[in-house]
C-alpha cells in the first residue's frame, strides 16, 4: 500500500489531477479525490457484490467498509515532504554503507576490501551531512522542531528516530493512535480460517515498513532504559510471552507513546499513568 503509493499520490495532487481540476480537453471531476488501498478496495467490492465472509473478521471488515465514509485526500505541508525526502535519503545511504561493509568483510582480496571500506567511509561522510541537513531543516521550522523535542523526551527515541517518525507519520498525522499503529502495521492480525484453523496472532506488517523499522531499535533501548516500557515488558514476560512477542508489543507501545505526546503537546511523563489513576480514584467531596 505504502511504498510507491505515497509518492504517486503527492505527484497527482501536485499536478492538479487528483484535486478535481479539469485538464485541457477534459471535463472537471464531480467527486473528491480519495486514495484507497487495493486490499480494502477488494473488501468493498466483495461487500457490494453481496458476498458473505466465512470468518467473523472478514464479515466485520466488510461491514466496516460499507459503513465508513472516505474523505478527500490533501497533500502534506511542503516542509514535511522535504523532511521525508531527507530521512529517506539518509536511510538509503545507511543501507548502501551496510552492504559495502558486509562485502568488505566477506571479500578475500585485500585491495578490493580496502576500496569497499573507503567507499563506505565516503558514505559515512554523506550520512553525516544529511543528518546535519535534517537538523537545520527542523530548526528552520519551529513546529517541526517542537514536535521533535516532544518525541525526544521519550527515553529510547533520539534525534534521527524523531525525524523519521515525523516524516513517516505525515499521512496520518491527524488520525488517532490506533490508526497510526495500523498504518505502521504494528497491530495484531488474526490467523484464522473458519472454525478449523486458529493460528497464533502476529503483526500484520502492512502499511509503512519504515515506521516499523524506526521503532525497532528504540523499542530495544526502551526495554532497558524506559521505565514504562520496562515495566510493560516485565509484565508480559511474567505472563509467559516470548521475547520476540514482547519486542513487538514494545514497538506497538512506543509508537502509541509517540502519538500521545504529539497529541497532548506534553513531554513524556513516566508517572503520568499512576498519577492519573490516583486522581481518578479519589472520591469527590460533596459540595
Amino acid at each position: 500500500m505504502e511504498e510507491g503509493f505515497e509518492v504517486f499520490d503527492i505527484a497527482l495532487v501536485a499536478d492538479g489531477e487528483a484535486a478535481g481540476e479539469a485538464q485541457p480537453g477534459e471535463e472537471p471531476l464531480d467527486f473528491p479525490s480519495s486514495f484507497v488501498a487495493a486490499q480494502f478496495t477488494a473488501v468493498l467490492g466483495a461487500a457490494g457484490a453481496g458476498a458473505v465472509g466465512r470468518d467473523h473478521a472478514d464479515a466485520h471488515g466488510r461491514h466496516f467498509g460499507v459503513q465508513c465514509e472516505f474523505k478527500a485526500w490533501s497533500p502534506p505541508a511542503a516542509e514535511r515532504i522535504v523532511l521525508r525526502r531527507l530521512t529517506r535519503g539518509r536511510e538509503s545511504l545507511v543501507a548502501h554503507r551496510a552492504a559495502l561493509l558486509q562485502q568488505a568483510l566477506e571479500c578475500q582480496d585485500k585491495t578490493v576490501s580496502r576500496a569497499l571500506r573507503a567507499a563506505a567511509t565516503t558514505l559515512t561522510a554523506q550520512i553525516t551531512g544529511l543528518e546535519a541537513a535534517i537538523a537545520r531543516h527542523l530548526e528552520a521550522h519551529p513546529a517541526l522542531a517542537t514536535d521533535a523535542k516532544l518525541l525526544e523526551s521519550i527515553p529510547g527515541i533520539g534525534p534521527v528516530t524523531a525525524a523519521v517518525l515525523l516524516a513517516e507519520l505525515t499521512p496520518v498525522a491527524a488520525a488517532g493512535v490506533e490508526q497510526c499503529i495500523a498504518y505502521a502495521g504494528l497491530h495484531p492480525r488474526q490467523w484464522q480460517s473458519g472454525s478449523s484453523v486458529r493460528g497464533q496472532s502476529r503483526l500484520s506488517k502492512t502499511g509503512n515498513a519504515r515506521l516499523r523499522t524506526a521503532c525497532y531499535l528504540p523499542a530495544l533501548c526502551g526495554w532497558r532504559f524506559n521505565p514504562v516500557l520496562s515495566a510493560f515488558a516485565a509484565r508480559l514476560l511474567t505472563g509467559g510471552k516470548k521475547k520476540m512477542q514482547v519486542l513487538a508489543a514494545l514497538m506497538h507501545k512506543l509508537l502509541a507513546l509517540a502519538c500521545g505526546v504529539l497529541k497532548t503537546r506534553q513531554p513524556f511523563d513516566a508517572h503520568w499513568l499512576s498519577r492519573h489513576a490516583n486522581t481518578s480514584s479519589t472520591p469527590q467531596t460533596a459540595s
